[in-house]
Protein backbone atom coordinates (compact mmCIF):
# COMPACT_ATOMS: atom_id res chain seq x y z
CA UNK A 1 0.00 0.00 0.00
CA UNK A 2 2.42 2.35 0.81
CA UNK A 3 4.19 1.64 -2.60
CA UNK A 4 0.75 3.06 -4.30
CA UNK A 5 1.06 5.92 -2.05
CA UNK A 6 4.52 6.63 -3.69
CA UNK A 7 6.30 5.80 -0.53
CA UNK A 8 3.82 8.72 1.86
CA UNK A 9 4.17 6.55 5.06
CA UNK A 10 2.96 9.58 6.75
CA UNK A 11 -0.31 8.94 4.89
CA UNK A 12 0.08 5.48 5.28
CA UNK A 13 -0.14 5.96 9.09
CA UNK A 14 -3.10 8.39 9.03
CA UNK A 15 -5.49 6.04 7.00
CA UNK A 16 -4.69 3.03 9.27
CA UNK A 17 -5.21 5.27 12.34
CA UNK A 18 -8.87 6.12 10.89
CA UNK A 19 -9.27 2.63 10.38
CA UNK A 20 -8.41 1.65 13.37
CA UNK A 21 -10.54 4.26 14.90
CA UNK A 22 -13.34 3.03 13.48
CA UNK A 23 -12.90 -0.95 14.25
CA UNK A 24 -12.52 0.68 17.76
CA UNK A 25 -15.97 2.30 18.02
CA UNK A 26 -17.05 -0.44 16.58
CA UNK A 27 -16.20 -2.63 19.35
CA UNK A 28 -17.68 -0.29 21.94
CA UNK A 29 -21.00 -0.17 20.23
CA UNK A 30 -20.72 -3.95 20.53
CA UNK A 31 -19.71 -4.10 24.03
CA UNK A 32 -22.62 -2.05 24.96
CA UNK A 33 -25.10 -4.22 23.36
CA UNK A 34 -23.58 -7.56 24.72
CA UNK A 35 -23.87 -6.33 28.34
CA UNK A 36 -27.54 -5.35 27.65
CA UNK A 37 -28.25 -8.45 26.34
CA UNK A 38 -26.27 -10.22 29.50
CA UNK A 39 -27.93 -8.03 32.18
CA UNK A 40 -31.19 -9.21 30.15
CA UNK A 41 -30.39 -12.75 30.60
CA UNK A 42 -29.60 -12.27 34.64
CA UNK A 43 -32.92 -10.35 35.56
CA UNK A 44 -34.86 -13.19 33.90
CA UNK A 45 -33.00 -15.69 35.79
CA UNK A 46 -33.45 -13.85 38.89
CA UNK A 47 -37.47 -14.40 38.03
CA UNK A 48 -37.05 -18.31 37.72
Amino acid sequence: MVDYLDGDWGLFFVITALMVIQFLVLLVIVRKRFSAIESDKARLQEFT
